[in-house]
C-alpha cells in the first residue's frame, strides 16, 4: 500500500468520524487560490489556549516562578495537544514542508501549502482552527 493511499484512508476514515466541527478558510485565501496561485505560505491559527491555563485549581497553590514555570508548561501542553494531529498529517501529506509550531499563539506557520493540501486538512482534523495568510488578523 503506497504512502499516499495510507493517507487518504486515514483521511476518510477521521473525517467520517469527526463531522462535528472543522477549521476554516479564509475568505482572502480561498481568493488567492481561486486567482491561480499555485502554493503561498498559510498560518493555521487555533483558539488560544489561556483561558484553559488560568482555570487550572492548581495555579491558587503557586505562586512567583512555580507558578510561571507551570502556566508555560500548560501552555505548552495544551497547544502541543491542539496542534498534533493537524501537524502529523502535513508531515505526511508533504514530508518536505517547513511548518514550525508556536505555542504562545498557538499558530502553526506553513511555507508553500497548495489548495490540494488545504482541502485534505479540512477533511482530516476536526476541531476549532483558521488557515489563513500570515499578513491577515489573527481570529482572536
Amino acid at each position: 500500500m503506497t504512502h499516499i493511499t495510507v493517507v487518504t484512508y486515514l483521511i476518510v476514515i477521521y473525517s467520517t468520524i469527526h463531522t462535528i466541527e472543522a477549521g476554516t478558510i479564509a475568505q482572502s485565501l480561498l481568493q488567492k487560490y481561486s486567482k491561480g496561485v499555485n502554493k503561498t505560505n498559510v498560518i493555521i491559527e487555533f483558539p488560544s489556549v489561556q483561558s484553559r491555563v488560568l482555570n487550572n485549581p492548581a495555579l491558587n497553590l503557586l505562586r512567583g516562578s512555580g507558578k510561571a514555570s507551570f502556566m508555560k508548561s500548560l501552555k505548552k501542553k495544551f497547544t502541543s495537544q491542539d496542534q498534533a494531529l493537524l501537524l502529523s498529517i502535513i508531515n505526511q501529506i508533504r514530508p518536505k514542508l517547513k511548518s514550525p509550531a508556536f505555542y504562545i499563539a498557538n499558530v502553526i506557520f506553513v511555507n508553500d501549502l497548495d489548495f490540494s493540501a488545504i482541502k485534505a486538512l479540512l477533511a482530516a482534523v476536526p476541531g476549532d482552527f483558521l488557515i489563513r495568510e500570515p499578513n491577515q488578523q489573527s481570529q482572536s
